[in-house]
């Protein structure tokens, strides 16, 4: 009987340990989970290779304001991607797209390469927001797809 109960109470630690760290693993996936970057639209700030910590969790309890990076997933050539951009636009504002450049409530934001083909102006309704890469000229973002929900905004860039 003694041999039994040693190999109870070995499998039931192994148990334990399994359950912890699977539990451990679904709370740092929610919290904390590294994204590699795959391609150079948010050069000089993120470059290829680099590895970020994203969070679910805060994309879901937090408030996004212009600066922020966040993943989002949206429908590019045919599939959705998971992208990072930064936001330059939250609910409220007024974004123009021009020849000359973009402005936001008026003021010209000051990136070089930062125009548009045509020539529109729109209010952010209370649950969209414009992102944009930080280098434009080979970044695919709010220009090209518009402004993107809060729904498909899924996690925040914690750290880079």
């Amino acid at each position: 009987m003694k041999i039994f109960r040693t190999k109870n109470n070995i499998l039931n630690h192994w148990l334990d340990v399994l359950f912890m760290a699977g539990f451990l693993a679904v709370i740092l996936y929610a919290v904390f989970w590294p994204a590699v970057i795959r391609g150079s639209s948010m050069s000089p700030a993120l470059n290829y290779g680099d590895v970020v910590f994203i969070s679910r969790v805060c994309a879901r309890i937090s408030n996004f304001s212009h600066g922020d990076l966040v993943m989002s997933r949206i429908p590019v050539y045919g599939h959705n991607e998971n992208i990072i951009k930064r936001i330059v636009a939250v609910p409220g504002d007024v974004v123009m797209l021009t020849a000359s450049g973009i402005y936001i409530n008026g003021a010209r934001l000051d990136k070089p390469g930062l125009n548009s083909n045509h020539h529109t102006e729109f209010t952010l309704k209370y649950n969209e927001y414009f992102i944009l890469g930080d280098n434009p000229q080979i970044s695919i973002d709010s220009r090209h797809f518009g402004p993107v929900e809060r729904g498909q905004i899924f996690a925040r860039v914690l750290f880079h």
